[in-house]
């Protein structure tokens, strides 16, 4: 016998949850980018821990200085730049930007070289090692 209750209940329409999926990616970079953005070095994270600099002075809080530590060591300054491509394009995709496959095969290459093009002519606007991990390597190869 067929359940007519679930099948009788209204679904979610696609063009909502798109919407919503949207929305909610735009939120979590807009943290990240403010993260980003009030980055300090003395903030404790797991990367560095110091017993006078015991709460973040980074506007995310704790969470936001771990992630703002991990993003700016992988790509130093650069994450600024990553930060607001990513939130271009979902930008683009909420009002309705078509984004081919070759518009989204620049955007990777273009942020995969982002690091190395910070490494390669020393641009720092964070105050740490410029490209981060992924700029040291790519100067060293």
């Amino acid at each position: 016998m067929k359940n007519t209750r679930l099948s009788n209940q209204p679904s979610l329409p696609r063009w909502w949850m798109r919407e919503s999926f949207l929305l909610g990616s735009a939120a979590i970079i807009l943290f990240s980018l403010l993260s980003v953005c009030t980055y300090n070095p003395l903030d404790p994270t797991f990367f560095h821990f110091s017993p006078l600099h015991r709460f973040p002075i980074n506007w995310g809080g704790l969470f936001g200085a771990q992630l703002a530590a991990v993003l700016v060591s992988l790509a130093g300054s650069s994450a600024i730049g990553f930060l607001l491509l990513m939130l271009g394009a979902v930008c683009g995709a909420i009002i309705g930007y078509p984004l081919g496959a070759m518009r989204i095969s620049g955007l990777c290459a273009l942020l995969m070289l982002a690091p190395l093009i910070c490494a390669r002519f020393g641009l720092e606007a964070l105050g740490t090692i410029p490209g981060g991990v992924m700029g040291l390597w790519g100067e060293q190869t």
